[in-house]
Order: structure tokens, then C-alpha cells, then sequence
């Protein structure tokens, strides 16, 4: 019986401290969102926003630019980009999230122009093999006032 209640203990603290890791997950990743959001909506940076942005595990350092993509393809293809934004953004300082049902966005900073070509090179690399994948490449800016989205007349 003291094996039995052994391993129901241990399986519980694997099951709390799992349970713990994904709330801090999500946590981030609704943080991350809620950060482009305001950025690219042209929200004041208030002292909530500033806040928030201090949480992240970077500092947000210019020059910035955003890259949005689109992608059509089965569930699969888009877990299979999630997994490529890690491998492809490892120990990079990018914001990066999903903000639609098949939208994902990636705020570059601190980015160099060798950076940001080995980005462009492995995307484009990515995109011959999901034809359905669509890649917008914004400005390279200075400030974050300039990231929000703006339309031409």
C-alpha cells in the first residue's frame, strides 16, 4: 500500500507541476498578444503596456519589424510552423504569436540586416515547401510608435 500512495503522490506533483508550466505558458503567449495587439493598434504606451512589456524575456530594442503570415493548410502544417518559428527564433528576442485562425505574427527587434536575411532566407526555404504560405514583410523602423498598421488612400 506505501508503494500505491508513493506513486499516486508522485504522479500528482508531476500532474500539478505540468498544470503549472502550461498556465505560465499561456499566460506569456496571452501576453504576447495582447503586447503586438497594442503596438500595431497604435495604443498609448501607458504605464500597463510598459509593465507588461518589462515581463517579457527580452528587451523591445529598435530597430523593429514586423512579418505577418498566412497560412491554408491543415492542422498539421500549422503545428509544424509553430515548430519551425522555434527552431527558426531560437535565442532570438522576437514577439511572436498567433493572431488569427490561420495568422501568425512575429515582431523582429534588435534585428541586423545579417538577421533579418537569414529570417527572409529560411522563410522563403518554408514557403516552397507550403505553397498555401503567404509571407508579409513590413518596414524596418526605429521607434515603436511607428509599427502601427496603417492604410494607404
Amino acid at each position: 500500500m506505501l508503494e500505491i500512495a508513493n506513486l499516486v503522490q508522485l504522479t500528482t506533483e508531476i500532474m500539478t507541476h505540468q498544470a503549472i508550466v502550461e498556465s505560465k505558458s499561456e499566460w506569456q503567449r496571452k501576453n504576447n498578444d495582447y503586447i503586438f495587439e497594442a503596438l500595431v493598434h497604435g495604443s498609448k504606451l501607458d504605464a500597463n503596456l510598459q509593465e507588461r512589456m518589462q515581463k517579457l524575456p527580452f528587451s523591445l530594442e529598435a530597430p523593429f519589424q514586423i512579418l505577418l503570415l498566412h497560412i491554408e493548410e491543415p492542422f498539421d502544417s500549422a503545428n509544424s510552423i509553430t515548430l519551425f518559428f522555434e527552431d527558426l527564433f531560437y535565442k532570438q528576442p522576437v514577439l511572436s504569436g498567433h493572431s488569427q485562425l490561420h495568422e501568425y505574427y512575429i515582431l523582429l527587434t534588435n534585428c541586423n540586416k545579417n538577421v533579418q536575411q537569414q529570417i527572409f532566407k529560411a522563410l522563403r526555404k518554408k514557403k516552397q515547401k507550403l505553397a498555401s504560405l503567404q509571407i508579409g514583410i513590413g518596414p524596418t523602423v526605429n521607434n515603436l510608435s511607428q509599427l502601427p498598421l496603417r492604410t494607404r488612400s
